[in-house]
């Protein structure tokens, strides 16, 4: 990787190869469903789709990628990016996203958070999460442990939600 920390440019390949790697491990556990896909516009990647979850949860997610070429290897870094994830039944339970910047927060980088029973956004939300905002795979952690924690408080544990509106 080149550039700062977990989100600095890196290689296309090595990016791929790490969001598979991602994604593989969660999905080998049985807790969750992949169903995303990846489309070139020009100079960038788009990550778009939802995940499934047990217990319900989806993450929709949509990743603009800046894609370039340097010294032959093509180089990628994530400008704007949206994990909108949503409790079946029950609505909105948080929603990282880059989209703008609110008042009083040092960048445009924030999490809306809601009660994951009643879906009512909270009274601190949203937070600035800052430059060390959550990748993908750690939004699945997050929604993973929140499933747990729930545990006899979910309708169906083991159920995984059906895809969103409008979605084949």
């Amino acid at each position: 990787m080149s550039g700062s920390g977990k989100h600095g440019a890196n290689r296309l390949s090595a990016y791929l190869n790490i969001h598979d790697t991602v994604m593989a491990r969660h999905e080998a556990s049985g807790r969750v469903e992949d169903h995303l896909e990846w489309k070139e516009e020009a100079g960038a990647l788009v990550l778009s789709g939802w995940i499934g979850c047990r217990g319900g949860f989806r993450i929709e997610v949509w990743k603009h990628l800046r894609v370039w070429d340097r010294a032959g290897d093509t180089w990628v870094k994530t400008r704007d990016y949206a994990y909108n994830v949503t409790r079946q039944g029950r609505g909105n339970v948080l929603r990282y996203d880059s989209a703008h910047p609110h008042p009083g927060h040092e960048n445009r980088h924030h999490v809306h958070r809601f009660d994951p029973m009643t879906g009512q956004e909270l009274d601190e939300s949203p937070l600035c999460v800052g430059e060390d905002w959550p990748t993908l795979g750690e939004v699945i952690d997050e929604v993973l442990d929140l499933a747990g924690t729930l545990g006899d408080e979910l309708t169906d544990p083991m159920g995984f939600p059906g895809p969103p509106r409008g979605a084949g």
